[in-house]
């Protein structure tokens, strides 16, 4: 049912819901642990004349949206997906565009995959629509480059983002690098410990691209 923020429903992960939201009043929910991953949130089977968009905020501020999501789940339906380091807690939003009734709501976590520094390009796949996410372990005094490439017959436009926990936004966010479809980031870890990479292609299109990540530094 309709609620606020500071009255979120609680939900667990690997569960379906059914939401009841109209265009003037959202659904509020906060997944119950916290627990690092990437969770899922996907709506479907929705009524005639409803469109939804799914948001997520940290709970220290739900003023601030850190990410969103439209109709990415197709048909007016939206799938929502973000990283949490399980060092605070997240809410999320169900909010409808247009119409009013009950729908589905699919709560799900993951493990986030590593990736790991060096000179071979790593193979990517975009389904279509989707954000990967990849958790990288970095050591402090050392500066990486994180640059998306161009796989033989593809053509995509990728945005490159980088979260390192400490805010609900990224840390850094790159589209274009020197004027091509690709993106080149550059991160100096002050610390030991992790960062979550995000990529995304800005049209929703399907395809494959390369993922490298070089050190530029060595650690001191």
């Amino acid at each position: 049912l309709p609620n606020t923020a500071e009255l979120a429903h609680v939900i667990e992960p690997d569960r379906d819901y059914r939401v009841r939201a109209t265009s003037s009043a959202a659904v509020w929910g906060r997944f119950a642990d916290k627990v690092s991953g990437t969770y899922t949130l996907q709506t479907s089977t929705l009524p005639a004349g409803v469109d939804t968009v799914l948001s997520a905020y940290a709970a220290d501020n739900p003023s601030e949206v850190a990410a969103t999501d439209d109709d990415s789940a197709g048909d007016l339906a939206s799938r929502l997906q973000y990283v949490s380091f399980g060092r605070s807690p997240m809410l999320y939003q169900a909010s409808l565009l247009s119409g009013s009734g009950v729908f589905p709501l699919r709560a799900s976590r993951e493990e986030t995959p590593s990736v790991r520094p060096g000179v071979e390009v790593q193979p990517m796949q975009f389904v279509g629509g989707d954000v990967l996410w990849r958790k990288l372990e970095v050591k402090a005094g050392t500066a990486y480059r994180i640059q998306t490439l161009a796989a033989e017959g593809a053509s995509l436009d990728t945005i490159l983002a980088i979260y390192d926990g400490h805010g609900a936004a990224p840390t850094a966010e790159n589209d274009d690098n020197d004027g091509d479809l690709y993106a080149s980031l550059d991160y100096f870890a002050s610390e030991d410990g992790e960062i979550v990479l995000s990529v995304r292609e800005l049209s929703g299109s399907a395809g494959g691209f390369g993922l490298q990540i070089t050190e530029l530094t060595e650690s001191t």
